[in-house]
């Protein structure tokens, strides 16, 4: 009876502690691409279908290099968010965009609907949290964010295009983790929108 009393009490401490160690989940905002540069002054022609897989979007910024639950861990949910980025940063720069839920057959172009498929995909998401010492007894909180992001496009020839871009960004002070991930997103979108807008293939 005792062993079976202890063990539910290691077990209620145990979940105090990993509850103690998560922070609430981080808000993130929809963060477009702005100021892309172009040496064009159109947007590339053609009906595009467009399929973005956010899943990587999803996971714990956790601090590095520091000992377990010496500060919180915090959730980041940002797939909604990197879809929506996604589609308002390639409304300007392709002319027609329509968000699809699958990437489509190429057997769907003859049919003449779509001129081409675009599917952009979060290779990789990554954070990390730091504390920043200041004075005496006092600190503020870091934080750092990293997106990389694959992108192809594909018509009824086969692809016509491939690249593999990626952003980061640095923030301090009040909202770091999620404005940092706000920040990586429109960093590494903006650097997509320029490999697009800028390829000569596409305009053909």
């Amino acid at each position: 009876m005792k062993k079976k009393i202890n063990a539910v009490l290691f077990a209620l401490f145990a979940a105090v502690m990993v509850a103690g160690c998560s922070g609430p989940n981080i808000n993130t905002a929809v963060s477009p691409a702005v100021s892309v540069y172009q040496s064009y002054g159109d947007k590339i022609p053609g009906r595009f279908a467009l399929y973005v897989n956010a899943d990587k979007m999803q996971d714990t910024i956790k601090p590095s290099g520091l000992p377990p639950c010496y500060i919180h861990s915090y959730p980041v949910d940002a797939r909604a968010q990197f879809v929506a980025s996604t589609q308002q940063t390639l409304e300007d720069i392709l002319e027609s965009v329509e968000l699809v839920n699958a990437p489509l057959d190429r057997t769907v172009f003859d049919s003449g609907n779509y001129d081409g498929m675009v599917v952009v995909e979060v290779d990789s998401f990554e954070g990390d949290i730091r504390i920043i010492p200041k004075l005496q007894w006092f600190f503020d909180i870091g934080a750092e964010a990293e997106i990389i992001i694959n992108v192809f496009i594909d018509d009824s020839s086969g692809r016509l295009f491939g690249a593999t871009v990626e952003g980061d960004a640095d923030d301090t002070g009040y909202g770091a983790v999620g404005q940092s991930v706000n920040s990586a997103m429109k960093e590494s979108l903006r650097n997509l929108a320029e490999r697009l807008a800028n390829s000569a293939r596409l305009r053909k």
